[in-house]
């Protein structure tokens, strides 16, 4: 398939009006996790055609991660402008309480600046962000995607409760990819 350049297509809107908001659960994994040539190349993985990932390659036994916030406030956009020259994509999302596992783990996430993700929308969508497909070839995106702020709060008695608040953000030449991908590929 030949490099994605300028050429006019249709821009039309859907006309389902049940098209909910939102992600419920997400899956994270390195990007150097991934074998990209691998899934490239195989149409059971990749649908060129479409631009659609269809399964992953992981390398060297690695596995996915879970992200399973409270259902409000997880959302996702991508925003691009041609002063840029790409998306910026951001996604976020809340925990509810606080406990010592949840504490541990995303002190590590913190510390990986090369993250795909694979968002479950609550319309039935999947979106994968933190790699670029330019027509031809798995790429990294501009900016690695990332846990960009993590706002640990402990509430207010009578207010607000505890949570931890994530905000992911990266920044890629193209819009995120979808995924047509099972739940089931992912751990429980």
């Amino acid at each position: 398939m030949a490099e994605i350049i300028c050429e006019p297509k249709n821009l039309i809107s859907s006309e389902t009006c049940a098209d909910r908001g939102g992600w419920y659960i997400g899956f994270y994994a390195k990007y150097s996790e991934i074998d990209w040539a691998d899934m490239a190349s195989d149409a059971l993985l990749f649908d060129q055609t479409n631009q659609e990932i269809l399964g992953f390659t992981m390398v060297g036994g690695a596995t996915w991660k879970k992200i399973e916030p409270r259902k409000r406030g997880a959302t996702y956009n991508f925003n691009y402008t041609s002063a840029t020259g790409f998306y910026e994509c951001n996604a976020a999302c809340i925990f509810d309480s606080k406990d010592r596992d949840r504490r541990n783990n995303l002190q590590y996430a913190i510390q990986c600046c090369d993250l795909v993700v694979v968002l479950f929308g609550n319309n039935g969508k999947k979106r994968v962000i933190g790699v670029d497909w330019n027509g031809e070839e798995f790429s990294r995106p501009v900016d690695n995607f990332r846990i960009s702020q993590h706002n640990d709060q402990g509430g207010d008695l009578g207010t607000s409760t505890s949570t931890d608040d994530l905000a992911w953000q990266g920044n890629q030449l193209f819009a995120p990819l979808f995924a047509d991908v099972a739940r089931s590929i992912f751990p429980s």
